[in-house]
């Protein structure tokens, strides 16, 4: 750099260290600035104020502006660092935090995709012996067929109403169990995504932006469970993860990514 100040800016000459100062923090100290641009200014002005450490200040008008100057700047370049090093940890607590709560909620949502399974395919079989024993499953339960042979369950009427009622009863159950696994699992996705209200939920949306991606996981929930609502549900939850990152990789949208310091 030499002693002569050759190297400044001239329209800089002009200005107070103060004033310079502001004008470094107003050009650096942006977001879209990255941290080795700033890291690189920081060490240039480091550098002056290190030629002088423990001595006195210069007496010469120029090396103490210089100095002064070099001093408001690494100010405000060090307050910028350490800002951004706040934001970068509040941001991977906040990214930290969100992709927990996914990651909880999918395997639940596993564990439950294997019950449903298993129960869906015992209602097929209790289905199923209704069919091959001889009885009828209609939208109002489970009917004996009017001339069946019903001889493999003896010739005793009330064992062949026992036995329609226990098809009926057991068929009941199943379809209940089923029915209560979903609408549980179902409110619990709803609260841990936060799809309480109309629109994106925020989870999903907190997750595209902090580039957690939602859609796959998603996808091979919904694909892993029998027809269902729930399995409606995730149908939902996929199209709206599609929707908040075509938002997010719109120019023209408000909705931006979490911009992670570099």
């Amino acid at each position: 750099m030499g002693e002569t100040l050759d190297w400044i800016e001239p329209y800089l000459l002009a200005l107070t260290p103060e004033q310079v100062g502001t004008e470094f923090r107003n050009r650096f100290c942006r977001p879209e600035v990255g941290l080795e641009e700033i890291g690189d200014q920081l060490r240039v002005w480091n550098t002056i104020l290190d030629a002088v450490h423990g001595e006195p200040l210069p007496t010469d008008p120029q090396r103490r502006w210089l100095i002064e100057s070099a001093f408001h700047i690494t100010r405000w370049l060090q307050h910028e660092l350490a800002e951004r090093s706040d934001a970068m940890r509040d941001l991977a607590r906040h990214a930290h935090k969100v992709g927990h709560r996914l990651e909880l909620m999918l395997r639940k949502v596993s564990q439950v995709a294997d019950s449903l399974v298993v129960n869906s395919a015992q209602i097929t079989k209790i289905m199923e012996s209704i069919t091959v024993e001889g009885f009828q499953l209609t939208p109002l339960g489970v009917f004996t067929t009017p001339g069946y042979d019903y001889s493999h369950l003896g010739a005793d009427l009330a064992a062949i109403e026992r036995r329609r009622a226990q098809l009926e009863s057991e068929l009941v159950r199943l379809a209940n169990e089923g029915h209560a696994i979903q609408m549980r699992t179902t409110a619990y996705c709803r609260t841990q995504l936060g799809a309480d209200e109309r629109g994106i939920p925020s989870i999903i949306l907190e997750s595209q932006r902090l580039g957690i991606d939602t859609i796959e996981p998603f996808r091979i929930a919904r694909d892993a469970m029998p027809d269902s609502p729930l399995r409606d549900a995730f149908e939902q939850y996929v199209t709206d993860a599609e929707l908040a990152q075509r938002l997010i990789d719109d120019p023209t949208s408000n909705i931006e990514p979490y911009r992670v310091c570099t």
